[in-house]
């Protein structure tokens, strides 16, 4: 509510501005891409001139409606004039500068503003010029498809495959080999078991451009392989704009269907609990929850007081809604301006799983499965968000920055399976509700200075704060056994059950780089030096409680619905009734903490005339800290945990062959990390759902060593184009794979395997078809196929962690497979065609991976599988006069289902429907 009054009260500020125009860009060096300092912008006609920035960014104001030329110069660069730069009333343009480095006088350069302008081919022109294989796509490539987030952002890069529609797998490799940043500082992650981030916390709006690094350097944290996902929010504009829209959508499987839901909160449609589901005042902190410590009369206090509702019972699904606020002002402070970004994000949206299969198979790989249950999964999603990003210029040298983000994801799920369950060889019914918030808060102070007395040094820091939160607050199932015909309740381990985590993780990313030029060859080059801290502090808190039985509850109250057998009448001390039991286990709470220094040198400059060597060398540091806690004081031992203290130099190298103005021939080589997750380390133990899979932490895992090469042609026939062809290695020593293994109950666990290649290739085409005919320069392709093998030896002994025995060497059946998350192919295709006024566009995207292993199994359990599955999406965008815009999305046009296999038979499985979305934007400031 904050922002929107912020925004509506600047949106008539912001208006009285828009009689004069503005130009503004960005000015660099065009062999190298570096931003220019203190370059003279100027319009000679106009008596009107301004100084680049230490970005290379420059804004000429107050500009009258006209056509004009704009000059650039800078000593050690050639002139340059862009002329026929149209502006009209209220109209900010854009212009991208390059100037080509000139040590003698020649003649000033004139190139028309079409030559110039820096649009979509902005990307392409800097992956063209960066040190390091890198592909990327931007906020207009974003606006093209129907992607709501980061998350489906990145589906459309080369090689990139999106997990349970939040998590990235670069290259076919699972998200514990990749790494995330958000303007420029790691992001931590909320998911206790999982290292990836979940990119469905950053609204696409929000995005300016994400890159993804294939091949490192020294400059970057040294703990990935298959790529580092870089995030820039969007950047303060130079330009006056307001924006507000609303949407609606529907899915086929889910919207007017009949669902499962429960009463929540006031708040749910935020995504914010609004106590609800909180642990009662009157609950113990300092004690067990049982008849040793307090009385029956207590008991039933704290047992009434748990909130209502145990179960979701039928609806039916609404329509989803969104809205979005933004803008953008400058405010004057003194003789220099504040520039101001700010939006806002609103997503309330339901998801149901029709057809849902839950089933668990055999180790003795039986067709029958022990656990096969079938029923009904619906899923509230809602997204609550804001972006605030401040930029101020000191001086023409020197800038401060602030970028600021909040944003929470909550998923309230109810669940109702039911089936045939091996254990009690009879059918059972499993009810569920689970509500979980994902929060992200981020606050980075980044400062960027130029020193020309320094020959032109740069030095550029960053100071970021994150805390990233999962709140689990009322996790409740309850299950039954049918008997002649009747599903009873039954007083089982998980049956009646409350979970309550709440889990936070504040990180602090301190940054400084600084930026040498240097000449070799007579060419422009730079030497860096830099260092870095990370340190991430995790604190969990888990409850967990039963409601057990006095003695034996009638027939009549066990076959009744879980709202009405854990209703206050059947609470108490009574014989009949049930009575609340403290179930938390020593291992469900942790705290940790991780701290990795590092300091890097490295250098970036010409051997030769066309070939360009980026590398150098980074150390690290990394000391990792599990220690099991115990929520009460028991007077007993403490419970073992564990360290990880390891020192490395990470280096890291690559060679650009400039083959000509448009083709690069890219060759790298490093050595990179991979160390195991907080939760991966702590021995935690949890299940999944009744009968299912024992989750557990090993503490003895040990980071992974992997040793990369890259080698890249790409071609640039003409701006925004590109065709790539890559291929890469990856030998990986000590690999952390993800295990399911046989015991009293089947265990899901991690543990080191023994070594592991990848291999693969890359081909990418992006292009318009202007070059077949002027007529078709409104249409676009763009396709890319990604081809992936693996190979991982896992040995025939592992080490694993068993709760209650401790660290344990097992034998294991060796094994020869591919990666865990591995897909042999992924590809994505796109067409667009966009009229020449721009406010129509039509755009078809297609997205497929192959085959790849989602749980490993050991012994003689077989791999559970991930199916393929084909993604295909519409959007279409149409300008309604001159203010307004509608975007239609379709997604998943062809139904595609997703379905998860062991042996052969399906495990898991559901048909998620076709999705469709309406969206109007109504922009009365600034540009379309």
């Amino acid at each position: 509510m904050l922002s929107a009054c912020l925004l509506l009260g600047f949106a008539t500020a912001v208006a009285a501005q828009e009689e004069q125009g503005r130009i503004s860009g960005r000015i660099v060096d065009e062999e190298t891409a570096r931003p220019l300092s203190l370059a003279q912008i100027a319009i000679p006609s106009l008596n009107t001139g301004t100084l680049s920035d230490v970005d290379g960014r420059w804004t000429l104001k107050a500009i009258p409606a006209g056509t004009y030329e704009v000059t650039a110069r800078l000593i050690g660069y050639a002139s340059k004039t862009v002329t026929g730069v149209l502006v009209a009333a209220g109209d900010a343009v854009t212009i991208d500068i390059s100037l080509p480095p000139q040590a003698i006088e020649m003649n000033e350069l004139s190139v028309t503003v079409a030559d110039q302008r820096g649009t979509a081919s902005a990307v392409l022109q800097n992956r063209q010029t960066a040190a390091a294989v890198t592909d990327a796509i931007g906020r207009e490539q974003i606006s093209d498809s129907p992607d709501s987030d980061a998350a489906a952002a990145m589906a459309r890069v080369p090689g990139v495959s999106i997990v349970d529609k939040k998590f990235v797998f670069v290259r076919g490799l699972g998200e514990r080999y990749g790494n995330t940043t958000l303007d420029g500082a790691v992001m931590p992650s909320p998911i206790a078991d999982r290292k990836a981030v979940p990119l469905d916390l950053v609204p696409a709006s929000f995005i300016e451009n994400v890159s993804t690094s294939k091949s490192y350097l020294p400059r970057q944290p040294a703990d990935y392989a298959g790529g580092l996902v870089q995030i820039e929010t969007r950047k303060v504009p130079g330009e006056n704009f307001f924006k507000v829209g609303l949407g609606t959508g529907m899915e086929t499987a889910t919207t007017g269907k009949s669902g499962l839901g429960y009463a929540g909160g006031g708040l749910d449609f935020l995504g914010i609990d609004d106590g609800l589901r909180a642990l009662p005042d009157i609950l113990p902190t300092d004690m067990p929850v049982n008849r040793r410590n307090l009385s029956s009369a207590e008991l039933e206090a704290i047992g009434e007081a748990f909130a209502p509702g145990w179960a979701g019972t039928p609806q039916d699904l609404p329509f989803g809604r969104s809205g979005e606020l933004a803008f953008a002002t400058e405010v004057p402070l003194g003789s220099k301006d504040l520039g101001l970004l700010a939006t806002a994000h609103w997503d309330d949206s339901w998801n149901r799983r029709e057809g849902y299969v839950e089933r668990v198979f055999a180790s003795s790989g039986l067709a029958d499965p022990e656990v096969d249950y079938g029923g009904d999964q619906s899923t509230r999603a809602v997204t609550l968000g804001g972006l605030l990003n401040m930029d101020f210029p000191l001086a023409p040298s020197h800038r401060i920055s602030f970028n600021g983000l909040l944003n929470r994801v909550t998923e309230d799920q109810s669940r109702i399976l039911e089936g045939f369950n091996l254990d009690s060889n009879t059918n059972q019914r499993n009810t569920r509700i689970q509500y979980v918030e994902n929060s992200l808060v981020q606050g980075r102070l980044s400062g960027k200075h130029y020193f020309n007395a320094l020959g032109g040094a740069t030095a550029e820091w960053k100071a970021a704060y994150s805390r990233a939160g999962r709140y689990e607050p009322n996790t409740r199932e309850v299950l039954y056994r049918e008997s002649g015909g009747v599903f009873l309740w039954d007083n089982f381990i998980q049956s009646g059950s409350i979970f309550h985590q709440d889990l936070t993780e504040d990180a602090v990313n301190l940054n400084v780089d600084v930026q040498f030029p240097i000449r070799v060859n007579g060419q422009a080059g730079t030497i860096e030096v830099g260092a870095a801290t990370l340190t991430r502090d995790r604190d969990v808190l888990s409850r967990r409680f039963r409601f057990i039985p006095n003695r034996s509850v009638a027939s009549e109250v066990r076959s009744a619905s879980p709202d009405q057998i854990f209703s206050p009448d059947n609470i108490g001390p009574g014989p009949r009734q049930f009575e609340i039991q403290e179930a938390t286990f020593r291992p469900d709470n942790y705290v940790a903490d991780q701290t990795t220094t590092g300091a890097y040198l490295m250098a970036d400059f010409e051997l030769v005339p066309r070939l360009r060597f980026a590398g150098g060398a980074r150390i690290e540091r990394s000391r990792q800290v599990v220690e099991p806690k115990d929520v009460f004081t028991m007077g007993v031992e403490p419970l073992t945990g564990a360290e990880l203290d390891n020192t490395d130099i990470v280096p890291g190298a690559t060679l650009t062959w400039a083959a000509s103005d448009r083709v690069n021939l890219r060759a790298a080589a490093s050595r990179t990390l991979a160390r195991p997750e907080f939760r991966e380390l702590a021995p935690f133990s949890f299940a999944d759902f009744a009968g299912g899979y024992l989750v557990v932490g090993n503490p003895v895992l040990q980071r992974s060593r992997i040793t990369n090469l890259d080698l890249r042609w790409e071609w640039f026939p003409r701006p925004g184009a590109v065709i790539a062809v890559s291929g890469f290695y990856k030998k990986f020593r000590d690999p952390i794979e993800e295990v399911v293994f046989p015991s009293s109950e089947f265990i899901k666990s991690w543990l080191n395997a023994g070594t592991a290649n990848n291999i693969g290739t890359e081909f990418e085409v992006r292009s318009d078809l202007g070059f077949l005919s002027e007529s078709l320069e409104n249409f676009a392709l763009n396709f890319n196929l990604t081809l992936v093998d693996s190979e991982v030896e896992t040995g025939s002994v592992a080490q694993i962690f068993v709760p209650g025995s401790g660290p344990l060497e097992i034998d294991v059946v060796g094994q020869k497979r591919r990666l865990q998350g591995q897909s042999p192919y992924v590809i994505n295709a796109g067409a667009n065609w966009a009229s020449s006024s721009g406010r129509t566009s039509v755009s078809l995207l297609f997205n497929r991976f192959g085959r790849r292993i989602s749980q490993v199994g050991t012994q003689y359990l077989e791999s559970v599988f991930e199916e393929g599955r084909d993604q295909f999406d519409l959007v279409v965008e149409q300008g309604i006069g001159s203010r307004i815009t509608a975007k239609l999305s379709a997604t998943n046009l062809f139904a595609a289902d997703y379905r998860f296999t062991q042996a052969g038979d399906l495990l898991r499985g559901w048909q998620p429907g076709r999705a469709f979305s309406l969206g109007m934007t109504w922009q009365p400031t600034g540009n379309r």
